[in-house]
């Protein structure tokens, strides 16, 4: 029953989310993708791309505040393409290959012999603080839902298995890894952005708002080339026409309540209970407090 709800719900994401923009992306990026999984283990272009998004992190929570539109942008367009190689690498391989193509090792003299770094625990471990942590604001909307959107690819193994999935990779690093201490507040931010069903920002409030208007010409260039690539990048989604005509329903918030039922429908066994099962079931009105 838990394999049927979890393999049920990742479903929901990869027929209903992702537009007709969006296939004609995957089936357009098809060969480099397999070209991208055939040389990765020599060429570690995603690990080096995971680096990027990873060494980013820290800092959005204080772009947030900040205010710093582009820094959150670039952020987030990694972070798409990572999730987009991500889907075609789970549907293409199992999580243990998965793992070989996130270690990471620095190729220098110096580093001769170091350890080399497990980027797929970190990488989760980092959505997981990244959607706890950042304010939901107009211009931190996508990076958020991008977010648990990826949590949820990396979560649809389920989808490319015939037989269930009892023990995991990603269950582990979610359920026993640095991820643990978070459990309660991830599903009271989960829930929180259901519960507050924020539409999708308008267009163009993402990135580079005019904030005078003696900005002049090359601000203005600058500005419209982003608004466009920003329109690629999200393939119809938050901001567009489409997200428009479904202005009453929030993608963040659906997307947050399927992820909510995906985790606390992982293994759950009296050895090894599921720590986000018992967080819901332990509510409690605690008026702000954890």
């Amino acid at each position: 029953m838990q394999n049927y709800v979890v393999t049920s719900c990742v479903t929901v994401i990869f027929s209903s989310y992702y537009s007709a923009d969006t296939q004609l992306l995957e089936e357009a990026t098809l060969s480099i993708s397999k070209s991208l999984i055939e040389n990765n283990s020599r060429t570690e272009n995603l690990q080096a791309l995971v680096k990027i998004f990873l060494s980013r992190t820290n800092e959005l929570k204080i772009s947030a505040e900040c205010q710093d539109q582009l820094f959150i942008w670039q952020a987030h367009n990694a972070l798409f393409i990572i999730r987009c190689l991500l889907k075609v690498f789970v549907s293409q391989m199992p999580e243990e290959e998965l793992q070989l193509n996130f270690t990471y090792q620095e190729r220098t003299s110096l580093s001769y012999g170091a350890e080399a770094e497990d980027l797929l625990e970190e990488l989760i471990c980092n959505l997981v603080h990244l959607i706890i942590e950042l304010p939901l604001l107009d211009i931190t909307y996508s990076i958020l839902l991008e977010s648990v959107t990826t949590l949820l690819v990396l979560l649809s193994y389920q989808l490319f298995q015939k037989e269930i999935i009892r023990e995991s990779l990603i269950y582990k690093y979610l359920m026993q890894g640095s991820c643990l201490q978070h459990t309660s507040r991830i599903v009271k931010t989960l829930l929180y952005n259901f519960i507050r069903q924020e539409k999708c920002p308008p267009p163009g409030t993402q990135i580079f708002e005019q904030t005078s208007e003696g900005s002049g010409l090359l601000y203005g260039l600058a500005s419209g080339v982003a608004s466009g690539l920003w329109t690629v990048l999200t393939l119809g989604g938050v901001g567009s026409k489409a997200a428009q005509q479904g202005d009453l329903s929030s993608p963040l918030a659906n997307r947050s309540l399927l992820l909510l039922l995906v985790l606390s429908n992982l293994s759950n066994r009296p050895e090894s209970p599921n720590p986000y099962r018992q967080s819901i079931m332990s509510f409690k009105n605690t008026q702000g407090l954890y």
